[in-house]
């Protein structure tokens, strides 16, 4: 019994690091770089929710982990010309912003942990005692990797994205406005990571320094899982 606990939570906490794991996923196959800030965002989101409690701090979380993907996402575009497609340069200042949010996170909001538990008391599931928000945030991270699939497969933008991660020259050719296709990206993730961070907030918490460490786990579980695959990240 223990044994299937063990696994139960670990499946529970694994949908979360699913949602910063996809982003990095969906960026590399759309742009073929990796954003090492997409942590930052998580903490981004979870400060501002924590300053800002209610509704309007989860838009507001959400809200900034959007803009400052979009940053990066103006970054990576503006790199990518400069230095004439060198991936590595993009990467180098995705980390260095990364530094630099926690830094921003760190002097406005200090380092004491955020972390808010709503209280209630934990619900039986499968036979065993589960934390009600940890079935909650599993339940809005299956709802959000149905809603990608749907995005990449159902929709032009989706088809987009694709068309550009097979070929982004031949999508260019064919009139495909890759830039922006790739910006977009950056955005959903923004938004995909701002909803982690604001889950992550009502579970176990987070700190000012915990950007670095999130990346860490969610790319090396990106790479376990396929990079070329941004939904296998939820396995």
């Amino acid at each position: 019994m223990e044994f299937a606990e063990f696994l139960v939570r670990g499946a529970l906490l694994g949908v979360t690091y699913g949602l910063i794991a996809c982003p990095i996923a969906l960026i590399y196959v759309t742009s073929g770089t990796v954003d090492l800030a997409i942590g930052a965002y998580v903490v981004l989101a979870a400060a501002t929710a924590f300053a800002l409690p209610g509704a309007a701090g989860m838009l507001a979380a959400i809200g900034a982990a959007m803009v400052a993907a979009a940053i990066v996402g103006v970054l990576s575009s503006l790199l990518t010309r400069r230095y004439k497609g060198d991936r590595l340069i993009v990467i180098l200042a995705s980390f260095g912003f990364a530094i630099m949010v926690e830094s921003f996170v760190l002097a406005v909001y200090g380092k004491d942990p955020f972390v808010r538990h709503s209280g209630a008391a934990p619900v039986e599931f499968l036979g065993m005692l589960v934390n009600r928000q940890s079935l909650i945030s599993a339940a809005i991270g299956l709802v959000l990797a149905a809603s990608v699939y749907l995005l990449l497969h159902r929709t032009a933008l989706g088809r987009q994205m694709r068309a550009g991660a097979d070929n982004a020259r031949g999508a260019a050719i064919a009139g495909i406005p890759v830039q922006r296709v790739q910006f977009a990206t950056f955005v959903l993730a923004g938004a995909l990571a701002g909803i982690a961070g604001v889950m992550t907030l009502h579970g176990a918490g987070l700190m000012f320094s915990s950007a670095v460490p999130l990346t860490i786990t969610s790319l090396g579980g990106a790479i376990m899982f396929g990079l070329n695959r941004p939904l296998h990240a939820f396995l």
